[in-house]
């Protein structure tokens, strides 16, 4: 098996999780936006960017026409976003 991840980024708020595998399978999810990570600075607090209390949707290609359009959706969103994004200044490589 190979593998491999482009980081790009985009200024956006950390308002969704989600994971999308192989455009087949999303799981998608709110933050709880009143979950948050103690620090041990005088810095503020900040929100849990691992979302442990995050509930997921689940959709997959297996499933009913619904799901499949929502899969597509988010395939498209996030296509659009990464090409929005800004690669990286310490980005090394082109990907073709």
């Amino acid at each position: 098996m190979t593998a491999t991840c482009e980081y790009r980024f985009y200024p956006g708020i950390p308002r969704d999780k989600i994971c999308i595998f192989n455009r087949e399978l999303v799981l998608h999810g709110l933050y709880d936006v009143s979950a948050r990570t103690m620090g041990f600075s005088p810095e503020p607090d900040y929100y849990d960017p691992q979302g442990y209390r995050t509930d997921l949707n689940i959709w997959s290609r297996e499933d009913t026409d619904d799901a499949k359009a929502a899969i597509a959706t988010w395939n498209k969103h996030f296509d659009d976003l990464w090409n929005l994004a800004a690669r990286p200044p310490w980005h090394r490589g082109t990907l073709t």
